[in-house]
């Protein structure tokens, strides 16, 4: 059950509200940095970001589903957990926002015609006849929200976990959820954490935040720093999609998408296994939710096939020894190469499709990655990616995968 909270306690919280401009959004984001913020702020936060907007409302006895993500390359959870909750027979309601450098709702968007900004009478319609949507938070629902993660990112201010965790939260009010979990992945770059004991104490703060509001919740912290999945770019995640679908994924592929799923079993509360839930169902969640947003499952073949035909460029072991894979640095290649397009919403220039993982050994002159990109950056992302790779005489890996409740 959720307490009740004060409307507008938080001084701060109140002047953003009712003026978010530039002044008072950068007040807000330099208290949510301090110690003076405690779990009754962040919660109201969460609640004002939501209330900028419309909130559908359900039946306080409906199950609704999400599994968000903290950000970070290589991991497919936003786009699978929700074909493998569908598929479980759960509603799953994601209201998302822009990733870096592919997060669902960006890759969603490379399908043509898929409507991802749909109007609030089109919501009412697809609310009454889905088990999954997908769609991005705007002026209709959680305007606030949008306007703060623009400035934070603008401002390199999307590291700060109380601001996270009431973002994360204030979507989830939007669209009714009452179960969430977060895909928290521990990196240099994560917006979590970058050491497994952050990450660990924001989970903690996440959980009990949610509780306040009343969603019950769950944090699954994942190593950021080591390659969960090959497929890295917009158009490679799904492409990804597409190798699961048919059976054709790697074994890390493979193991990445029975981390979704344990992930998806754990947050339904599932005693053991289903032998009834085949990838013939997350493909046909997926197909329906296709249909439902206006798109096709013939479209998105286009756009696997398009990408799959693009990689024709390489990257080769300068040397023998066992690979270095610096994730960060590949992060921010595709970053620099999407900023490009400025003019493109989201753009999807470049993608990386990695043929080895780190601390594989590997020989002189073997294939490391193959790799797209738009002739008139070819130049610039080429040199960049092969900066993105090392070959050391020793291994060294810690950590893996971690469940917090």
């Amino acid at each position: 059950m959720s307490l009740p909270l004060p409307q507008f306690g938080n001084p701060i919280i109140k002047e953003f509200a009712q003026n978010p401009d530039e002044l008072n959004t950068n007040a807000l984001i330099e208290v949510f940095k301090s110690s003076q913020i405690n779990i009754f702020d962040i919660a109201e936060l969460a609640q004002t970001l939501a209330g900028s907007g419309q909130i559908i409302k359900f039946d306080k006895n409906q199950e609704i589903f999400d599994l968000p993500s903290t950000g970070g390359p290589g991991s497919l959870s936003t786009l699978l957990t929700p074909l493998i909750l569908t598929a479980l027979g759960k509603k799953v309601f994601k209201l998302g926002v822009p990733g870096r450098p592919a997060g669902g709702i960006d890759c969603l968007a490379q399908i043509k015609k898929y409507n991802i900004e749909p109007s609030l009478n089109e919501l009412n319609t697809w609310l009454n006849k889905s088990f999954y949507i997908h769609i991005i938070a705007s002026n209709i629902f959680a305007p606030l929200d949008s306007k703060l993660f623009t400035y934070r990112k603008e401002t390199n201010n999307l590291s700060v976990p109380n601001l996270v965790i009431a973002s994360i939260l204030a979507k989830k009010l939007v669209l009714g959820v009452s179960h969430v979990g977060l895909d928290v992945r521990v990196s240099e770059f994560s917006n979590f954490g970058a050491t497994w004991s952050e990450a660990r104490a924001n989970c903690q703060l996440f959980n009990k935040v949610a509780n306040l509001i009343g969603i019950k919740s769950k944090c699954f912290i994942t190593n950021g720093f080591i390659l969960q999945q090959p497929y890295l770019g917009r158009g490679e995640a799904l492409l990804a999609l597409d190798k699961i679908f048919n059976g054709l994924e790697c074994k890390l592929l493979r193991n990445h998408f029975y981390k979704c799923y344990s992930m998806a079993i754990s947050l339904t509360k599932r005693k053991k296994d289903s032998d009834t839930v085949s990838k013939e169902n997350y493909k046909n969640a997926f197909i329906s939710n296709l249909k439902l947003q206006g798109s096709s499952y013939s479209d998105f073949k286009d756009v696997v096939q398009n990408i799959e035909n693009k990689h024709i460029h390489y990257i080769q072991a300068s040397n023998k020894g066992f690979l270095s894979i610096n994730l960060r640095k590949i992060r921010s290649a595709i970053i620099t190469i999407q900023n490009e397009l400025k003019n493109v919403k989201f753009p999807d220039p470049c993608g990386v499709m990695l043929k080895k993982n780190s601390q594989d050994y590997v020989e002189k002159g073997e294939p490391i990655c193959s790799f797209r990109c738009d002739s008139f950056l070819l130049d610039k992302f080429q040199p960049t990616l092969s900066e993105c790779f090392a070959i050391k005489p020793y291994i060294s890996q810690k950590y893996d995968f971690e469940e917090v409740s």
